[in-house]
């Protein structure tokens, strides 16, 4: 569907994971990311509550997407950068 319907980025959080997978698209590879819940405290089976924050810049044929990451800490007091780039291969 990607590859002939066309996106730049999929976002979804179906497995709880943080994760960034690859499919083909029309005009270039297409992001497909993953995030931790949201809910999740530092100590379990899945990783701990995170969030992506993305910046997406410029004009039609000419844009540009930056992907950050931000998840809880072990102690589930504060909030750290995980990534400042999540899409480098």
């Amino acid at each position: 569907m990607i590859s002939t319907g066309g996106a730049e980025l999929v976002l979804h959080g179906h497995t709880h994971l943080n994760t960034v997978h690859w499919l083909r698209g029309q005009t270039g590879p297409v992001p497909v990311v993953g995030i931790a819940s949201g809910s999740q405290g530092p100590g379990g089976s899945k990783p701990p509550a995170a969030y992506n924050l993305f910046s997406i810049d410029g004009s039609p044929g000419a844009w540009s997407l930056k992907g950050e990451r931000f998840s809880l800490d072990p102690a589930g007091d504060d909030i750290n950068p995980e990534s400042v780039d999540i899409f480098k291969l």
